[in-house]
């Protein structure tokens, strides 16, 4: 029997027109449900999608929320031309542009958010792709790497030298999630670019403080309610003796406390 051979060319080139399409339209698309799906399941490749697409929104006005990132990093590298798409020569993201000086320029994005553990030469070899294959002189080579927490370490020796970081001086910063991002997601909440970006600022914001503060909602809610919960909001009629026998026989019910805290927050909220 004789077997048929298919083409697939035509399929494949639509497919890889769609993905150029995608993540170089001009628009704005951003759904952090999609994104982030389940909290068990975000990993650092979620998160390098909303950073891209927040980086890359407004591109008719110049790409402002990575000017602002520019501006906290202190950079001369506001003039993006091309921002992703992502795991391009396996970066997490690369960002691509001119500066002031009429200069091109590329950031190397590395994201561990989830702390994962840097891979043979990983930073090394992506400098060395952008000088390969995309013509850039090392001078013009940002390196940005995104810890989880403030006081997480850096690349490792092998990955990206302490001598090559002081090697590209200015040009490779360390910033955390935990500080940089969340006070950059602030200041581009001043930053008008349309409700939608607004509502994913204030969104993704808000999830990164219940990774780093999970309990500061829940606590500023029962903090302000506790004369309600406890004591029908009248506990200005009670004696000391009173609030205290209160307070005592909650505290020997402790599960009950939790049980009442988390139906309270959540009828509250």
């Amino acid at each position: 029997m004789r077997r048929m051979k298919y083409d697939f060319g035509p399929i494949t080139k639509l497919i890889d027109n769609h993905q150029n399409w995608y993540w170089n339209s001009d628009f704005d698309d951003i759904n952090l449900i999609e994104d982030l799906r389940l909290k068990t399941n975000v990993n650092e490749t979620a998160h390098s999608r909303i950073l891209f697409k927040l980086l890359n929104s407004g591109r008719r006005y110049g790409y402002p929320l990575w000017q602002e990132l520019v501006k906290l990093l202190g950079w001369n590298a506001n003039e993006a031309t091309a921002i992703g798409p992502p795991e391009k020569y396996n970066i997490d993201l690369l960002i691509e542009g001119i500066d002031s000086s009429k200069k091109k320029f590329a950031v190397i994005i590395e994201n561990k958010i989830n702390r994962a553990k840097d891979q043979d030469r990983q930073i090394e070899r992506y400098i060395e792709s952008l000088k390969n294959n995309e013509g850039f002189n090392e001078s013009q080579i940002y390196v940005l790497y995104i810890t989880k927490g403030e006081y997480d370490d850096g690349p490792s020796e092998n990955s990206f030298s302490k001598d090559r970081q002081n090697e590209f001086a200015s040009r490779y910063r360390k910033i955390s999630y935990q500080k940089e991002i969340r006070n950059w997601i602030e200041s581009c909440k001043k930053i008008w670019i349309n409700d939608l970006i607004r509502s994913v600022l204030i969104q993704y914001g808000t999830f990164l403080t219940s990774m780093y503060e999970p309990n500061k909602e829940k606590e500023m809610m029962i903090d302000k309610n506790i004369d309600k919960w406890c004591f029908n909001s009248k506990s200005s009629e009670k004696s000391l003796s009173e609030i205290y026998d209160a307070l005592k026989s909650r505290k020997e019910s402790m599960q009950e406390l939790v049980n009442d805290m988390d139906i309270f927050y959540r009828d509250s909220v």
